[in-house]
C-alpha cells in the first residue's frame, strides 16, 4: 500500500499541472495562430473556406480521398434532379 501524498509532492503535482496547462495554452493561442497566418497556410484555409468545407473537419486519412471526393460533388450537382432524389 502507498503512503498518502506528502505536501511536497501534491506542490510538484500542481506545479506540473499548471505547467502542463501554461504549455498547452501557448501552442493553442500562440502558436497555432501563428502557423495558421503563413502563406500557405492561410491559402489553403481560405481556397478551403470558398469551397465552404469546414477545415476542423478533415481527417488526415481523408485528404488522398479529397479530388475525388470534390469530383464526385461536381457531378452530383451538375446532374439534372430527379423528384426522387
Amino acid at each position: 500500500m502507498t503512503p498518502p501524498p506528502t505536501n511536497a509532492s501534491s506542490k510538484r503535482n500542481w506545479l506540473a499541472l499548471i505547467l502542463i496547462s501554461g504549455l498547452l495554452l501557448f501552442v493553442w493561442l500562440a502558436v497555432l495562430p501563428m502557423i495558421a497566418r503563413q502563406p500557405r497556410v492561410a491559402e489553403r484555409i481560405g481556397r478551403l473556406d470558398a469551397r465552404g468545407i469546414d477545415p476542423t473537419a478533415i481527417f488526415y486519412s481523408e485528404l488522398d480521398a479529397m479530388p475525388a471526393a470534390e469530383a464526385h460533388i461536381r457531378r452530383v450537382r451538375s446532374a439534372p434532379q430527379d423528384p426522387l432524389w
